[in-house]
């Protein structure tokens, strides 16, 4: 019995040493990256002190112009085009628009982009808002531009705020121009109009968008109508009439005196006459333009006044000068877009960037 009692006593003395020893050995042992509990980030090895851990300083984000269109020309880009817009004599004008790579400024610059013309006070028994009555034009004084930095990726564009007011009425009218960086393709246009009347008015807007191009030689305008038998054309099997060929892709050179006019509805028959709402003008060897409306009633015009080369395009809603419409007092009338692009090369070459408009 006693021999057990002292095995056992043998072998707790022992276990006893090896735990001393090894208390030793991890006192003396240095911080290494094997042995992390030794010591710890941000820790001044020798103090108690802690040292703040180093941090990157954060991206500044690139502060907002001041633009002043009326002083200087402000810019926007998309991923293939450039567009500098200015104020002059309280009217908005596209000062340049090109290709951003080596292209030509096909902005004659001399035609405003236009904003709402004019107004009349409602008949009670005009049921359709026709401008029948007399039309009193508005007279748009330029007051302010703001810029807005669209968010990364395509997500938000780019975009200036142009402020337009009538002091007689005391109504407004803010023109938005927007491009998305990186993406390619055109620029988009908007109008919104804010009444000042106490009452309720009937706006006859006119052309609410111009823009004039230029060139070294005289443009031809592409139109194209919307699907049906007058585009494809048709077979007639009784005997009674000829086949008769489509007329969808239509091209027009724009000289002197020339205008031409197309127009969109929201009729889809066999036999509609309508438009595609896009215009492009093509200049030999040097690209061209285009304005395309996101409306489903609406005139496209261009019109060349000498025919050297510059070509006005402008958009109205409705059917030449019939579209008007009612704002109740302090309501306001949002104008659909309106696309402007540039291209290089030559309309075939760009469709493909156009299709989504």
């Amino acid at each position: 019995m006693l021999k057990r009692i002292f095995a056992l006593l043998t072998v707790l003395l022992l276990l006893a040493g090896a735990l001393v020893s090894c208390g030793e050995q991890a006192q003396g042992e240095p911080a290494s990256s094997e042995n992390p509990a030794s010591g710890s980030a941000g820790t001044d090895p020798g103090t108690d002190a802690e040292t703040p851990a180093e941090t990157e300083a954060p991206e500044t984000e690139e502060p907002l112009p001041d633009p002043h269109p009326e002083e200087t020309p402000v810019l926007l880009e998309t991923g293939d085009s450039a567009i500098s817009l200015s104020v002059r004599d309280g009217q908005l004008y596209v000062s340049s628009l090109s290709v951003r790579e080596g292209g030509r400024n096909l902005a004659s610059g001399t035609v405003p982009m236009g904003l709402p013309s004019s107004y009349k006070l409602p008949d009670p028994e005009d049921s359709l808002h026709e401008p029948k009555g007399d039309l009193f034009d508005f007279h748009w004084e330029y007051r302010d531009c703001t810029y807005h930095r669209g968010a990364p990726k395509g997500e938000d564009p780019d975009r200036y705020d142009f402020l337009f007011a009538d002091p007689e009425t005391n109504s407004t009218c803010v023109v938005s121009v927007s491009a998305y960086p990186d993406c390619g393709g055109p620029f988009e246009v908007s109008s919104v109009f804010e009444s000042g009347f106490d009452g309720e008015i009937c706006l006859v807007p006119g052309d609410f968008f111009a823009f004039d191009s230029t060139g070294s030689s005289v443009p031809v305008a592409w139109s194209f109508k919307k699907e049906g038998g007058v585009a494809d054309g048709w077979t007639i099997y009784s005997g009674k009439s000829p086949n008769k060929l489509g007329t969808g892709i239509s091209r027009t050179g724009m000289e002197a005196g020339t205008v031409l006019r197309i127009r969109t509805t929201s009729n889809h028959t066999w036999d509609s006459k309508d438009d595609i709402p896009i215009l492009y003008l093509e200049y030999p060897d040097e690209g061209g333009v285009y304005a395309a409306l996101e409306w489903i009633h609406g005139t496209l015009t261009a019109e060349s006044p000498d025919g050297q080369g510059e070509t006005v395009l402008s958009c109205k809603l409705g059917d030449l000068e019939r579209f008007a419409t009612p704002v109740a007092a302090g309501g306001s009338f949002q104008f659909p877009p309106v696309y402007l692009g540039v291209f290089g090369g030559d309309v075939s070459g760009v469709t493909d960037a156009t299709v989504n408009v």
